[in-house]
């Protein structure tokens, strides 16, 4: 019989279906719960891409409704390949 079970092997049978749960659905382990300094806070992302003299450009901005909390440039990540 396909995975046939005795008494010996049930026994030695541990789960521990919480343990099984979060590592199978966690998606991030160094992620942990943390209260919000300031929960009513509503943040915006945005993102844009462009051409520029032929080399691409991005950038991401996180606002309020009222300010601009970060705005950056992204670094370039993909490289020409040289023609051989």
């Amino acid at each position: 019989m396909f995975l046939a079970m005795n008494e010996e092997s049930e026994e030695s049978l541990s789960h521990d279906c919480l343990q099984t749960i979060e590592e199978v659905y966690s998606s991030r382990s160094d992620l942990h719960d943390e209260l919000l300094t300031n929960p009513d806070l509503e943040l915006f992302t945005d993102g844009s891409s462009f051409v520029q003299d032929g080399k691409r450009r991005a950038g991401y901005a996180v606002v309020t409704t009222t300010e601009v909390v970060e705005a950056e440039a992204l670094p370039s990540t993909r490289r020409r390949r040289k023609r051989n």
